[in-house]
Formats: C-alpha cells, sequence, structure tokens
C-alpha cells in the first residue's frame, strides 16, 4: 500500500496462466528495492529481513484481481514454488530472507490496494501440505511465521499451531497493533511456549501528533508492551515516509513513517517513532534475552523491562507516564542504583 504501483513477481496478461512461473521476475525490485537493502547491508550486514506478500498475482486467485479474492485451490502448489523462487532470487542478490508470512493481514481483503483473503483453515492447509514439506524437502530454513494480523484474533495462530504436522513448520506467530490488545501475545506464547512471537506492524499518523502521548503509548504497548508479552522483535511500517506521508498507493494517507524525507530537500525529520526506536535498538542488541523483572505498582506509573546482552551488559528500559518526576531503585544481585525519570519522559539505562 506504499509501493509505486501494483505489481507482483509474475504479472502475465489477464486470462493467461503460469503454473511453470516461468515469467516469475524481481526485476521490478532492481529499481530500488534491491539497491537499498544492498546499502542498508554495508553498514549492518547481520540485518534480519522477513518478507510479506500483499497479494498473491491475480492469475493464482478466485477473483482474477490483486485486490480481493482467495488463492485457488489448484494454486497453493505453484505459490508455494512462488516463495521459494523469490527467496533463491533475492539469495542470488546476496540478500538473504529470514522469514516470511503467508500473507500480510489475511483477513483484511476489501482494500483499495492489493490484499487477499486467507482464512485459517486455508493458511493450515497451504503450509502444512504446500509450503512447509517444499522448505523442507528443498533444504531452506526460512522461518514460516503465521497470521501476521491484528492482536484480537488468537485463535488464527493457536488453529494452526494445533495442528502436529503443520507447527513443525512454523517458527511463530506475527501479530499487528491495529485492534485488541498486546497481552494476547501472551495467549498464544502460554498456548504454544515452544514457538516465536513477532510484532510485525504499527504506524504512526496525524491521527496522533502529541508527541509525549505518542512516546508513551509506544512503550507501554508496542516497545515494552510487545516485548514483555514474548515477542522476539517490533518492527515499525514505514521506516521512511516523504513529506506528504508518501508514496500512497491507496492505502493509508496521513500514515508517519519512523522519520520523514523532504523529497525536495532532503530534509530528515526524526519523529517520536525513530526516538521510541532507539531506546532499545542502541542499547538491547541483537542476541539480547528479555529477563525476569518485577514491575512497578501500577500507582506509579511507570513501566519496565530489562534484557540482557550477549556481552553480559543489562539493559533496562523505563517509562514514566505521570506529570511528575519519580525516582526508582534497580536491584540486580546484591547490587543497587537509584535514578530519577523526568515527567512524561523515557529512560534506558545500561550497567555492566
Amino acid at each position: 500500500d506504499f509501493s509505486l504501483e501494483d505489481f507482483t513477481y509474475d504479472d502475465i496478461p489477464v486470462g493467461e496462466t503460469d503454473f511453470d512461473l516461468q515469467y516469475f521476475t524481481i526485476e521490478k525490485d532492481r529499481e530500488d528495492v534491491i539497491p537499498v537493502f544492498k546499502e542498508i547491508l554495508e553498514v549492518f550486514p547481520d540485518l534480519r529481513i522477513m518478507g510479506s506478500p500483499w497479494s498473491a498475482p491475480a492469475w493464482m486467485k478466485t477473483n482474477g484481481s490483486l485486490k480481493g479474492g482467495k488463492l485457488k485451490p489448484e494454486a497453493y502448489d505453484v505459490y508455494a514454488r512462488y516463495f521459494l523462487k523469490y527467496i533463491e532470487a533475492y539469495e542470488a542478490e546476496g540478500i538473504s530472507i529470514d522469514a516470511i508470512t503467508p500473507q500480510n493481514e489475511p483477513l483484511h481483503f476489501t482494500a483499495n490496494y492489493p490484499c487477499m483473503e486467507m482464512q485459517p483453515a486455508e493458511q493450515l492447509d497451504f503450509i502444512k501440505n504446500h509450503l512447509g514439506p517444499l522448505f523442507t524437502s528443498e533444504g531452506r530454513n526460512t522461518k514460516i511465521i503465521v497470521y501476521d494480523h491484528n492482536w484480537d484474533n488468537t485463535q488464527y495462530p493457536i488453529a494452526i499451531l494445533n495442528d502436529p504436522t503443520a507447527r513443525q513448520f512454523v517458527a511463530g506467530s506475527a501479530f499487528h497493533a491495529y485492534a485488541g490488545n498486546v497481552s494476547s501475545m501472551s495467549v498464544v506464547h502460554n498456548a504454544h511456549p515452544d514457538k516465536g512471537l513477532y510484532f510485525t506492524e504499527i504506524s504512526g499518523g496525524e491521527w496522533a501528533t502529541n508527541f509525549a502521548d505518542n512516546l508513551q503509548w509506544n512503550m507501554g504497548n508496542i516497545f515494552i508492551g510487545t516485548t514483555k508479552n514474548w515477542s522476539r522483535n517490533v518492527l515499525l511500517w514505514n521506516l521512511a515516509l516523504d513529506q506528504d506521508h508518501g508514496p500512497k498507493n491507496n492505502g493509508c494517507q496521513d500514515c508517519r513513517g519512523v522519520v520523514t524525507i523532504n523529497s525536495t530537500n532532503g530534509t530528515v525529520t526524526r519523529n517520536v517513532e525513530y526516538y521510541s526506536i532507539g531506546h532499545f535498538s542502541k542499547f538491547v542488541r541483537p542476541g539480547a534475552f528479555r529477563i525476569s523483572s518485577t514491575s512497578f505498582e501500577t500507582a506509579t506509573q511507570l513501566n519496565s523491562v530489562a534484557f540482557i546482552n550477549a556481552d553480559g551488559t543489562k539493559v533496562i528500559v523505563v517509562s514514566n507516564a505521570a506529570s511528575t518526576g519519580k525516582a526508582f531503585t534497580v536491584r540486580w544481585e546484591g547490587s543497587e542504583f537509584a535514578y530519577y525519570i523526568s515527567a512524561s519522559s523515557v529512560a534506558t539505562v545500561v550497567w555492566e
């Protein structure tokens, strides 16, 4: 919904099919996506990338359109091979795809941008009988992550993970934050504690412009909230948009990127989401573990989450939603330190 146009990796004339995927191509991505990925990978080679489709090619769908419709039963196998070719094509460019989800927001299929319905039983069938076995036979260790939709439906991922065959192919479940409560992630964790949880989408926008309020909401729900509810990551949507909230492709008209880049003069504006990410990404490094910590009393309006990095450093992120500053003490293995956090703010503390 923020692409420059609607396209897939196998677009052919209406009425035709391509079950051999002879017209598959990632050529469109060579215009912008692949070059930007390569620039990013030069800065951070260990980047983990998740691929998530908004729609299968129109010829694979029941309505012959990128908008709405379902995957045809006879297209399940070719769609699995489509995923494999995508991963292989990117690998040939030196770009490793760490994980995929079978469908972005599979229960949101009436949008005016590419989308596709995929009910739990359908996603279960696709993974169990097509995508999972194909990845296994091809020796692919790309993670398959199910659901990829809002917190308000825990039964969707649980239904797939309850299947003893399908769950063997699944790394975990992904969630968005446009409906429901973050605690839903713990519901899925408690049902299947051996599977990962991943938070994969939320966007800020002009509907919420108060920096302090947004910062606290981001902490309580997205960053502190998801990690305390077992998420292994936090992804925001989008990383960068222009001064007109675009490019737009019939989706959100006033979404806010993590940064705003003025397309005329190149000025970069760091938005509240940038600072929200920074409180974690600068200090909680890849490979860190969340560690158990005592919650503050609700009346204090303080919230926190703690981690230990691979190098042994400890990190605590504390948010203060109160209109007054607060003093608190951190105790760890017989040692302690005191800290003061200002009103309506967030602090990250690192210690050896």
